[in-house]
């Protein structure tokens, strides 16, 4: 983003934000009675995860550090065996002080080794205690030392997993989610909302929760509640939700009545459900009896991607479905008249309507559905490019009812045993009239359920939105929603939407479109042509280093933001990948600039190799070939003096603690800067870095330096600050 565009999103987002505090959802955090667990204040931090065979990667999901606190224990932190390992828990950016700790818990399967414990008044900070932990499967009890650092140390011989950890504090820990307002919202859009409905390990009860939220304040009032991996909602319908389960369940539609949202739970028996059987039948209903029993009104039948299980889909599959829903439904009202059902049919899309033979047989019969059950359809496709009324006009016709979008969008579920994506992309292709033709829209996001809540933001600028589609604005909307959720005041919650803003410009894709860095995109395309065409210039090269700059030190900015835990969670691998791809790209302009200095440039080119390597190790796609091809590009320019050359090495990174300014200047000479990943940091006239860090910890900056010349010089360097706590 321009200088200038940065400026009025602060400025906007510090007038949305002035007044938050007064407001139902408060700006600050309520704070708990007495201490209490402090995971979900942390950011994480470790040495190398172990990759899964046979692929070069590890699983986000199932063997990140994240998975420590995701409260599933059959997941958990993989370190690579048979060398020192790491694990770090960071409290300063998010509490941005010490804190009295009181003691440490973990689980784990298989040897840790020696387990030390680095205790530290910031992360980086050589004043640190190291304590063993001679016993690690009790507790480490601590004694109420004070930290904002915690470096958990391991030697794991084999084969070990850490499938939970927990850090108790000795004082009052502030809540991390607010409590409902008092009295439910009443949403705007009932039937708008998102569905939890995608392949792959389902969202964490915290991630539900947070959901919730965002979708009162966006006044919309739909979750429905249907992971394919939950072996109780499809694989074992037949069997009863274990009663931990189902009381957790049961909890989050209490939770979600009090956000003003619908918990709808869903139920998918149809692959397999004997409609000869009365046992099936009874099984269904005792089901969907004990979660009515539990005060839950809303549940969903789903008959999705069962085709390849059941016989012919045909009017005859339309008439069972239709004649089990109706059933469903009259026999729960017997109990609760205020009772509500969805149903997602088999066929529900255009494009399976009309390959199947018996596709148009099947949705005709489905017109026998009570006029109370809402039907979901995806439009054309399974994930549909566009969508307008006139591609729900003909549904709405057979069903006789006007169907509520199933929206996969931001799907990411496809292909992701092996490649990962992130579509946060603004919520596009569909008519601004989409709405009057619909029950409402809702979004199957992604698997990753905080990047989730920035894609609902989207939705959520889109059905407030009037005029002509405006892509940025809904992105800008949606990343100061998310921001102004957890940040713990208006200046904060200021830069967390520009760094949020920045992140989805990063990963602009959805499920139509692989994820790309647009802008940068653009600007390389410009500059292999200029290169090509010889009308280059240093600005040619200025454009793409400055994004470049910014996309190597990303982790470090989001970690020391005071974005959601979940959200950088989630960020954690992508973010390693996108700071690859910065440090490639990098490099890669540097050789050029050496190149164009008559150098040969040959160590940054290695540089940009490296970098390149590292990216293949990261399964997320992002900007496919970009770094390879600029690389080529380069290495195909003849070193030559063409008026352009490098800035020379300024003075030495000074030290660093909380609360003290540093002043040096980067590159010798005077020279325009402008500096990524130190909050706030300022750059004089004449090119001096000036820095006062909020909090100590470890801190990864760039700073990009031009000179107009002539000739012509460009600077690149990237360092890291260890910042000793107050």
């Amino acid at each position: 983003m321009a200088c200038d565009g940065m400026m009025r999103l602060m400025r906007r987002v510090v007038a949305l934000l002035g007044t938050c505090c007064a407001a139902a959802f408060s700006c600050q955090p309520e704070t708990s009675d007495g201490g209490g667990s402090l995971l979900s204040w942390v950011r994480l931090d470790s040495s190398a995860t172990r990759p899964r065979e046979p692929y070069p990667w590890p699983r986000e999901d199932q063997d990140a550090p994240a998975c420590v606190r995701d409260g599933d224990s059959e997941t958990g932190w993989r370190p690579v065996p048979d060398q020192p390992a790491w694990l770090r828990l960071d409290l300063a950016p998010r509490l941005g002080r010490t804190i009295s700790l009181q003691r440490i818990e973990m689980t784990f399967t298989g040897d840790p080794g020696r387990v030390l414990v680095e205790l530290a008044p910031a992360c980086g900070d050589p004043d640190s205690e190291t304590l063993p932990w001679s016993e690690p499967a009790a507790p480490l009890l601590l004694g109420v030392r004070r930290a904002s650092c915690v470096t958990i140390h391991l030697a794991p011989p084999g084969d070990f997993v850490l499938t939970s950890l927990d850090v108790l504090a000795a004082e009052s820990v502030p809540n991390d989610l607010p409590a409902p307002p008092a009295a439910p919202p009443q949403p705007s859009g009932k039937r708008w909302g998102v569905i939890e409905g995608f392949y792959g390990h389902p969202w964490s009860l915290r991630e539900r929760r947070a959901m919730f939220q965002a979708l009162s304040r966006s006044s919309m009032g739909l979750y429905l509640y249907a992971p394919k991996s939950d072996p109780y909602h499809r694989d074992r319908w037949r069997e009863p939700y274990p009663e931990d389960l189902a009381g957790s369940l049961a909890d989050l539609a209490v939770l979600a009545r009090r956000w003003g949202v619908d918990f709808f739970l869903g139920i998918s028996p149809l692959g397999d459900f004997d409609f000869d059987n009365a046992s099936d039948l009874e099984a269904l209903l005792a089901k969907m009896r004990g979660f009515l029993a539990q005060g839950m009104r809303h549940f969903a039948l789903l008959a999705d991607d069962i085709e390849f299980a059941v016989g012919p889909v045909d009017g005859a599959l339309g008439e069972k479905h239709a004649s089990l829903a109706n059933r469903l439904l009259a026999e729960l009202r017997q109990a609760d008249a205020g009772v509500e059902l969805g149903f997602v049919p088999t066929v529900y899309s255009e494009e399976r309507r009309t390959a199947w033979p018996g596709g148009p047989a099947y949705l005709e019969a489905l017109a026998a559905l009570d006029p109370a059950v809402d039907v979901f359809w995806t439009g054309r496709k399974t994930s549909s490019d566009t969508m307008a009324p006139e591609d729900l006009a003909p549904i709405a016709d057979v069903l006789r009812r006007p169907p509520v979008v199933w929206d996969n969008f931001f799907a990411n579920d496809g292909g992701d045993m092996v490649f990962g994506n992130v579509f946060l992309s603004p919520f596009a292709g569909r008519s601004a009239d989409l709405a009057q033709a619909a029950a409402g829209i809702a979004l199957n996001p992604s698997i990753q359920g905080a990047l989730s809540r920035l894609q609902l933001g989207t939705l959520a600028a889109f059905r407030e939105a009037s005029g002509p589609e405006d892509l940025e604005a809904r992105l800008q909307t949606a990343a100061i929603a998310e921001a102004e959720m957890f940040a713990p005041s208006a200046q904060a919650a200021a830069r967390d939407a520009e760094t949020l803003a920045f992140v989805m410009r990063t990963f602009d894709g959805h499920a139509n479109r692989p994820t790309e860095c647009t802008a940068l995109r653009q600007a390389v395309d410009d500059l292999e042509r200029e290169l090509s065409t010889g009308t280059f210039n240093e600005q040619s090269i200025l454009r793409p280093l400055l994004l470049l700059a910014r996309l190597s030190i990303l982790p470090s900015e989001v970690h020391h933001s005071t974005i959601d835990t979940d959200l950088a969670d989630d960020l954690f691998f992508p973010l390693q990948k996108a700071a690859a791809l910065g440090d490639a790209g990098a490099s890669a302009l540097m050789a050029l600039v050496q190149r164009l200095s008559g150098q040969e440039g040959a160590q940054e080119l290695a540089e940009a190799r490296a970098a390149i390597g590292r990216m293949s190790q990261n399964r997320f796609v992002l900007s496919p070939g970009l770094a390879e091809g600029l690389a080529d590009a380069v290495g195909r320019i003849a070193p030559a003096d063409r008026g352009i050359g490098p800035l020379a090495e300024g003075d030495p990174v000074p030290e660093c603690r909380a609360g003290q300014r540093l002043e040096f200047r980067p590159f010798a000479g005077e020279a325009e800067i402008q500096v990524f990943g130190l909050t706030d940091a300022a750059a004089t006239a004449d090119g001096r870095l000036r820095w006062t860090p909020e909090h100590g910890g470890v801190f990864s900056a760039a700073v990009v330096g031009w000179s107009p010349g002539p000739p012509a010089r460009l600077g690149f360097c990237r360092f890291e600050l260890r910042c000793r706590g107050r």
